[in-house]
């Protein structure tokens, strides 16, 4: 019985020891798979192929598997996966990326941007308002925190963004769809509709990829019932919930590549987006409430761009040459309300002469938005 008994003590302890052992091996291999998986990552930031582990620089890199498990869409949706970017939202490409804080004003129309953003190889950076790409079949992104001035132009003087995109495959056909619906507690319903197509035309020499998709943001800001400054009018006429914060996108990319002999590779391509907007995304939770502004007009933003792009890349032996042109198109038109603002200014030159902080104008829902009321 003492023998039996204890021979049954012993079998769990071995039994335990013998998970532990599982576990540690699992989490060593588990361990092993991760390293593999990172010395795996390529990227182009220097203009050339690379392991990201060999770069002796800050780039971070953001690949294709993890863009479609959290549903990544937005350059906002990418500044939370990297911890040097700021990004301020004012409207969809009225916004600013921003590296390391480095900014003089987080506001887009004050200053020009201090980072730059690429798709592919081409620049999509503009001075105050950066073009927004809704992101649709991206390969990766590629973060460079740091002055990127060498390679990527005056305007990357914190960092630089790069979005790169699917390259068609030369040897397969491939069709893809997506589709998504949704809605939040505060926001209109939101939906989002891609297709990809992928032909090759020339096995393993010509092939062609047609990217398509729609897509909205619901509104989420209301437009809540308010006097103008001085109370001489409301805004009855406009009031309304999910007044602005909408956004409409319509848009595709179509791209070649041939590659007509080992050492030379021809990519050529159209990206092509249309932006429909309801204004800014401005409102004033410390006036009217949060999520709330007061408008006295109907505000609007229609933002149109095409981008044309050729690229050359050729292995000279000795070097590699890459050769990008790019021609860039673009209509932007907005209309703002600056009810508040125009009574400001008109106020700030009647009191020159005496205290401009006497007698503002004040909202008839709150205190002076300057702080002076």
């Amino acid at each position: 019985m003492s023998s039996g008994s204890s021979s049954r003590n012993h079998h769990p302890g071995r039994r335990l020891t013998i998970a532990i052992a599982t576990i540690l091996a699992g989490s060593q291999a588990a361990e092993v798979h991760a390293q593999a998986s990172l010395e795996e990552v390529l990227v182009t930031a220097r203009k050339r192929e690379e392991k990201l582990r060999d770069i002796p620089e800050s780039i971070q890199a953001i690949s294709q598997q993890t863009i479609s498990r959290a549903g990544l869409q937005e350059l906002e949706d990418y500044s939370r996966f990297v911890p040097s970017i700021s990004y301020t939202a004012q409207a969809p490409g009225a916004n600013k990326l921003i590296f390391r804080g480095v900014a003089d004003t987080d506001r887009s129309f004050y200053s020009d941007t201090s980072a730059a953003i690429y798709l592919d190889e081409q620049p999509l950076t503009q001075p105050t308002q950066t073009p927004e790409p809704r992101l649709v079949d991206i390969e990766r992104i590629e973060a460079l925190s740091g002055p990127q001035g060498t390679l990527y132009g005056g305007s990357a003087q914190s960092g630089t963004m790069r979005i790169v995109t699917n390259k068609p495959d030369l040897s397969e056909f491939e069709v893809i769809t997506d589709a998504t619906l949704k809605q939040g507690s505060d926001s209109d319903m939101s939906h989002d509709v891609s297709a990809v197509l992928n032909l090759p035309l020339i096995p393993n020499e010509l092939a062609i990829r047609l990217v398509g998709f729609s897509a909205k943001d619901g509104a989420f800001i209301d437009n809540v019932l308010g006097d103008s400054p001085g109370g001489t009018f409301d805004n009855s006429g406009v009031a309304k919930e999910d007044a602005s914060g909408e956004g409409k996108y319509y848009g595709g990319r179509a791209t070649m590549r041939w590659l007509p002999s080992e050492v030379l590779a021809v990519t050529a391509g159209v990206v092509f987006q249309d932006f429909e907007g309801s204004g800014n995304q401005d409102h004033e939770p410390g006036v009217v409430g949060s999520l709330n502004n007061v408008r006295f007009l109907d505000e609007k933003r229609d933002d149109k761009w095409t981008q044309f792009g050729l690229t050359l890349e050729a292995d000279l032996g000795f070097a590699d040459l890459v050769s990008a042109t790019t021609y860039f198109t673009r209509d932007v038109f907005y209309s703002l309300d600056n009810t508040a603002y125009v009574s400001y200014l008109r106020n700030i030159y009647a009191n020159y002469a005496g205290d401009p902080y006497t007698n503002y104008p004040q909202y008839a829902f709150g205190p002076d938005p300057v702080g002076h009321g």
